[in-house]
This record gives structure tokens, sequence and C-alpha cells, in this order.
């Protein structure tokens, strides 16, 4: 149904739309304590590797739920789409090849 697939579309478009304010919010922070010599900080590391299991009735909407958020937060994706529908994703992923994602920062 070309509404359905319309709606998968947009809805992760949303997601992304999100997802690349994150490093802004996520570059951590450090107070100053009134104590002398005492201060706080946090900081967001990435995890390392993010697993995606791509279902075939959201081919586009769910991964995008894992993918920019990971790889704007520093990590890398291994996705595994449906056999069902396998060249969504692989469309995907050529576009963030073509957008100067390093190699391995997606694996599909």
């Amino acid at each position: 149904n070309a509404s359905e697939a319309a709606a998968d579309v947009a809805k992760g478009l949303e997601t992304v739309d999100w997802a690349v304010g994150l490093p802004e919010v996520s570059a951590g922070r450090q107070l100053q304590v009134s104590s002398g010599g005492v201060y706080c900080s946090d900081r967001r590391d990435p995890v390392g590797v993010v697993a995606c299991v791509v279902p075939f009735n959201f081919p586009f909407m769910v991964p995008m739920w894992t993918l920019p958020i990971a790889l704007v937060l520093g990590n890398t994706v291994v996705m595994k789409p449906s056999e069902k529908v396998p060249l969504t994703m692989t469309y995907v992923v050529g576009l963030l090849e073509e957008a100067g994602v390093p190699k391995g920062g997606v694996n599909l």
C-alpha cells in the first residue's frame, strides 16, 4: 500500500531529524562546584557496535530508530535487513556511503 509506505518513510525521517541534534545535547558538561578544587563532569562515550534487525513490515522506520542515533553518537552499526525487502536498507546504506559515512560505519 502506497500510503503505508509513505507513512513508514515519514516517521523514519522524523527520527533522523531528531537524531541530528543529539551530538550537541550529549556533548557532556563540566560543572564548577563552590568548594575549592572540586569539579563535577559527565561525558557520553560511544558503546561500540549497535545491531539492528529490520522487519519486513516497516523496512525504513524501524531501522531509523537505531541507525541515525547510533551513527551520530559515534557507534558503528550492523544491520540485518529482512529477506523479504532487502533493497530498502541496501539503498539507504548506499546513500550513507555516498554522503561520506566512513567505510565500516554501517555494515549490511
